[in-house]
């Protein structure tokens, strides 16, 4: 008896195994894309938004080259839930990381942009605050299409921020709860071989939390520096009871000029309202100088008596001494970190 095509039991059984397929189908249409977007449970806490230690191993930031609206490109981002990640040239980035190492072709690029989304949770109570780290050199961030925050002046011949973390606050209205939310994070650098997000923790959460964790990791490294302070004043206090002993007053120079240089090295120096490149040339006009008087201070304090190899070694300290004063007037006189780095680091 010949099998009947038409019979209803086939026809179910027909249906149900075209669904399947295309069930298969459309879940290997969007893995990439559920696995990109990070689940974030509270905003109570601060939420690390790092790319994963092992590529593929969860959410991660991805980088393009290619210009975008991000207004326009965040409404077909967050209205096309079938979008691929790695469509219009995007390619996955470690961040916190230079942005060449992900993406060799941003050496060619006057900017480029950095894209992360993310699941709020179902309710938020108040603003929120997100921390891109250090950007080198200038920034635009926008959260849904919304700029939030940007740092640096666009197109500018200087560097403008190429150590400064980035804190921005995000309205609680730009965020959408309970769904996905879309980090666009365009950048401009100065470096030819390291810009991007390159150091520090990306993170977001309630803008209290973010705010008082800001204030910690900044303040918390200065308190060291009054301890510091009492020695040079110990030290230049030995000096002015004992001016012979000329190496107190060079130990005590070059603790000053430390102090000077750590605060520089400190995110709490940008509330000084000064502008970024007088502060980094006074953060290298303090660094250039130091080995010079802990020199003097070794030099002295050990009274180490004249011979051949103390001549030679005097004589190499002597061109140090200069090269190093070469150095401070290329600082003062110049406008190019390229310069002062002596490392062959290039320009864009």
């Amino acid at each position: 008896m010949p099998f009947n095509f038409y019979t209803p039991h086939f026809r179910n059984c027909f249906l149900i195994a075209i669904l399947f397929v295309l069930g298969l189908g459309l879940s290997a249409a969007e893995p990439e894309r559920r696995s990109s977007i990070q689940q974030i449970s509270t905003f109570e806490k601060i939420e690390s938004l790092d790319s994963p230690q092992q590529s593929g191993a969860g959410p991660t930031w991805w980088i393009s080259t290619t210009p975008i609206d991000p207004v326009q490109f965040t409404q077909d981002y967050l209205g096309e839930t079938s979008q691929s990640e790695n469509a219009a040239g995007w390619s996955p980035a470690k961040v916190p990381a230079s942005a060449e190492s992900s993406a060799p072709e941003v050496r060619n690029a006057s900017s480029y942009w950095y894209r992360k989304s993310f699941l709020a949770p179902e309710s938020i109570e108040g603003d929120l605050m997100i921390s891109l780290g250090e950007i080198s050199d200038r920034d635009e961030t926008y959260v849904n299409g919304v700029l939030v925050g940007k740092t640096g002046e666009w197109n500018s011949k200087f560097p403008q921020a190429y150590d400064r973390s980035r804190l921005y606050r995000i309205p609680r209205s730009v965020i959408r709860e309970g769904n996905v939310n879309l980090i666009l994070v365009r950048i401009q650098g100065y470096f030819l071989d390291a810009s991007g997000i390159i150091q520090g923790q990306t993170s977001i959460g309630s803008a209290g939390t973010m705010t008082r964790h800001q204030y910690v990791s900044h303040f918390l490294p200065l308190f060291v520096l009054p301890f510091y302070g009492a020695v040079g004043v110990y030290f230049l206090f030995l000096y002015a009871r004992r001016r012979q002993e000329v190496e107190n007053l060079y130990f005590s120079i070059f603790v000053f000029l430390l102090i000077l240089w750590l605060f520089c090295r400190n995110q709490v120096k940008f509330e000084l309202g000064i502008g970024f490149l007088p502060l980094k040339k006074f953060e290298y006009l303090c660094l250039f100088p130091l080995p010079v008087f802990l020199y003097g201070f070794i030099r002295t304090f050990f009274h180490a008596s004249i011979d051949r190899w103390t001549r030679y070694l005097d004589s190499a300290a002597k061109g140090c001494f200069v090269a190093i004063a070469v150095c401070e007037l290329i600082v003062i006189l110049t406008s190019q970190p390229t310069i002062w780095f002596l490392s062959g680091a290039e320009q864009k």
